[in-house]
């Protein structure tokens, strides 16, 4: 809501004086424009909120980059999953959960999780194989639950 009110302010500053500035007219009355920015200006009282909902969506694209950005982690998410699958297939689950930790995106913890959650599973005997299989997609549901605020985070404005 900051950032609306925000962009409302530059959007009226931007009219009244760039846009609205001496230079930008021929006439002291301002209503022959010399350029663009005049002709902008006898837009009229739309124009402010024009330029405030392009700025709007201007905050929102680089909040949702940021985000996104950060959500990714530090490598590339094909080349991290091989690099799992591997550690994985080499029966070498401490590897995995050491690549999750490099990872640290949203992708990484929630991996992580399910990681931990499968080391804790082969020590196991009590539980049937379903059973496992069970609490390890639990575990990972639970993990990805905790994660995806962080991605829904400033969404509820849209």
């Amino acid at each position: 809501l900051i950032i609306v009110v925000a962009c409302i302010a530059i959007g009226q500053i931007v009219y009244h004086v760039v846009f609205g500035s001496a230079s930008n007219f021929l006439d002291a009355e301002k209503h022959k424009p010399k350029n663009f920015m005049g002709n902008m200006y006898l837009g009229g009282a739309i124009v402010p909120f024009l330029i405030a909902t392009f700025l709007t969506m201007l905050s929102f694209v680089v909040e949702r980059f940021m985000t996104i950005f950060k959500a990714n982690g530090k490598m590339n998410a094909g080349e991290f999953v091989r690099k799992v699958q591997y550690h994985l297939a080499n029966k070498n689950v401490d590897a995995a959960l050491a690549e999750c930790d490099k990872q640290a995106g949203n992708v990484g913890n929630v991996m992580r999780a399910g990681l931990v959650k499968y080391r804790e599973m082969t020590n196991n005997h009590e539980l049937d194989t379903d059973q496992k299989v069970l609490s390890i997609q639990k575990e990972i549901e639970e993990a990805t639950a905790l994660e995806l605020p962080m991605l829904e985070k400033n969404l509820v404005f849209l």
